[in-house]
């Protein structure tokens, strides 16, 4: 009778699962299907909070199936796997939600396999959801063509962005580690498809889908696709990027050596040299550990030397580090780096020049800039910045703009296209150029200039002016965001206005002194998933 109950349990025991949540466990980690959708833990910290697949009807006109919650699908649990299988009876479709657990880490497969061709469907498969509990306010790194990136920030709050609700933070990826509170968690892709990594926080969604997405986007049409990653985790024991050992940056002159003490910034400087001055003390820290305060008061209190002076300003002329004649050659984007009496001078024309000057900086020092994704920061305890250092440089030409992309990687400039940051500031949309007043568009970001316009707004370009406040109607509607875009008409002498909606692409005055620099002009934001 026993024997009899036995084998009728094993017999319905993948229906009853079933009715509730499922979990597999295998040394530090655990596996659990339920209501929010794919869950894991490493030693009883989550580092995957959910997961949902979406079949979308063709042209996202509502969709075929659409669910988180897998538990009321057929599911078998064997050993070290969990296994869901559901059909989509509407287009003959089936797909296989997989879970493997070992004691090295766990392994997700999902499989969609269509009986018949049909019209081409949008496929999106959250396959990890990752819970900013645990991320948020740390960093990650993605796997390149040529290997790992340095460690980026993932940010408290979720940054602005033009798109609604959706941050990409990284397209086409290879692999992805997250870096958390207590738990690092490593995401190789085994799939076919590629996948995005999303910041999903301020979505209009489920509460419990407003958190990181690993997102898979396809289009289904006939056939048999697979989606897979392998996670392993380990616990943090230091901040990513930083050694063990506090190391040592000096400047090196006349056979003396003088360990640099502060990064001088004047507190009157533009806030993008400020921003400038604090992406070099990052840096710093990541290759030697040691932090090297920046200074934007005073500076009685600075020492004679070992300080790097950020930007123009009268303390670092008292030094004898430059003097106003040298930069009127330069224009707003050249600059000077300069080694002399102990110090060293990182100062643009411009707030353009000096950023480009702290990245010049960096490049001497070993580091490269190639991509968005792709960045190489070396790890040196000891760093010195030997003399002779006297550059002087400048872009050949003011205009310019380049765009291209080596999959998965990146690397764009063209300041007004893309949101753009240096270090942890947005910076202006239009670098190029003064801004029009708060709120208004410029007329070449949005319509088709005759020449006559553009010859025109060069001209107001180089003098300093708006186009927008100079060539403006003022019988008309002041152009902003929230109206259709206006552009100034020639016609002979006489400036008109005349509305236009038409989106319009053209080179912007350009940022960078150097191609590596280009990876700073462009911070790419996409679509949001449509669902």
């Amino acid at each position: 009778m026993h024997r009899w109950l036995c084998a009728l349990w094993i017999l319905v025991y993948p229906l009853s699962v079933a009715m509730g949540d499922v979990e597999v466990r295998r040394g530090d980690y655990e596996a659990r299907l339920g209501a929010n959708g794919l869950e894991v833990r490493y030693r009883g910290v989550p580092v995957v909070s959910g997961s949902r697949f979406t079949l979308f009807k063709p042209g996202y006109a509502g969709a075929y199936f659409s669910q988180a919650d897998f538990t009321g699908l057929t599911t078998q649990v064997k050993d070290d796997r969990i296994t869901v299988t559901g059909r989509i009876t509407e287009i003959d479709a089936q797909f296989t939600h997989r879970t493997v657990v070992d004691k090295d880490g766990v392994e997700v497969l999902f499989t969609l396999q269509l009986g018949r061709p049909m019209e081409s469907s949008p496929v999106e498969l959250a396959l990890l959801m990752f819970p900013p509990e645990e991320f948020a306010g740390g960093s990650y790194r993605v796997d390149s063509l040529y290997g790992q990136a340095r460690p980026q920030p993932l940010p408290l709050e979720k940054p602005k962005t033009s798109a609604a609700g959706t941050q990409l933070i990284a397209s086409s990826v290879r692999g992805i580690t997250l870096y958390g509170r207590r738990v690092a968690l490593a995401v190789e892709n085994l799939g076919e498809v590629a996948p995005s990594f999303f910041d999903m926080r301020s979505r209009d969604f489920p509460q419990p889908e407003r958190v990181y997405w690993l997102l898979y986007q396809w289009a289904a049409t006939s056939g048999e696709t697979t989606c897979g990653v392998r996670l392993q985790a380990s616990a943090v024991t230091q901040p990513a990027g930083q050694t063990g050992k506090a190391g040592r940056f000096s400047l090196v002159e006349g056979g003396r050596r003088m360990e640099v003490q502060h990064i001088f910034v004047h507190p009157q400087a533009h806030p993008i040299e400020k921003a400038a001055a604090r992406e070099l003390q990052r840096y710093l820290r990541e290759m030697t550990g040691k932090e090297i305060p920046v200074t934007e008061g005073e500076s009685n209190g600075l020492p004679s030397q070992g300080v790097i002076y950020v930007g123009r300003s009268d303390p670092a002329k008292a030094r004898t580090l430059y003097n106003d004649a040298e930069y009127e050659p330069l224009g707003s984007d050249g600059f000077i780096l300069r080694l002399k009496g102990g110090n060293l001078l990182v100062a643009g024309g411009g707030y353009r020049g000096t950023t480009y000057a702290i990245y010049r900086l960096l490049e001497r020092l070993g580091c490269r800039f190639y991509s968005t994704e792709l960045e190489i920061v070396p790890s040196r305890p000891t760093l010195d910045i030997r003399a002779p250092v006297n550059l002087t440089d400048k872009p050949a030409f003011e205009w310019r703009a380049m765009w291209g992309r080596i999959y998965p990687m990146t690397a764009g400039l063209s300041p007004g296209e893309w949101e753009a940051k240096v270090g942890d500031l947005d910076v202006p949309k239009m670098m190029g150029i003064r801004r029009a007043a708060s709120g208004t568009t410029p007329w070449a970001s949005c319509c088709p200039p005759t020449a006559c316009q553009k010859n025109t707004w060069r001209r107001l370009a180089a003098s300093g002016a708006s186009p927008n406040r100079t060539c403006s109607n003022t019988a008309s509607p002041t152009p902003d965001s929230n109206k259709p875009c206006w552009k100034p008409c020639c016609a002979g002498s006489k400036v008109t206005q005349t509305p236009c909606t038409t989106p319009y692409t053209t080179a912007t005055p350009g940022s960078s002194a150097s191609a590596s620099d280009a990876r700073r002009g462009t911070k790419s934001t996409a679509a949001s998933p449509m669902r």
